[in-house]
């Protein structure tokens, strides 16, 4: 990469990140329809956190997370668009997807958008505050 200027070496940074965020966003989908179907069993795997592991080859912590945000793209799609264009990150996924509901994900997608981990702890304790 020694010939590319930096200006050349940024943009082609930028241009692989949009794509590692649509490929997530593709795999999410994809492995949610894997567990629709059942089809990770005809693989002799129990879960689709056991199809991640063994046919996928990941990590169990990137096997666990991926499957669990899989479930929640399911129930809520328009998580997919947010991972894909870069508004959310996995972790942040991971963060707001137990607090979603059919009436709220599009405010909370909103709130959510282009947050850090940080801000988004906090947007959960605003939808989910801690008893008094």
């Amino acid at each position: 990469m020694a010939h590319l200027s930096d200006d050349e070496l940024l943009a082609n940074t930028r241009r692989i990140a949009g794509t590692s965020n649509q490929l997530l966003a593709a795999l999410l989908a994809h492995l949610a329809e894997v567990e629709a179907r059942g089809i990770h069993r005809t693989r002799r795997c129990a879960s689709l956190y056991t199809y991640c592991i063994y046919e996928l080859r990941f990590s169990e912590d990137a096997a666990a997370r991926r499957s669990t945000a899989a479930r929640l793209t399911k129930e809520f799609p328009a998580l997919l668009q947010a991972v894909a264009e870069g508004e959310l990150h996995l972790t942040g996924l991971l963060m707001i997807g137990p607090h979603l509901t059919a009436e709220n994900q599009l405010d909370v997608l909103g709130r959510a958008k282009f947050r850090t981990k940080k801000e988004l702890a906090k947007l959960v304790r605003e939808l989910n505050p801690l008893p008094r």
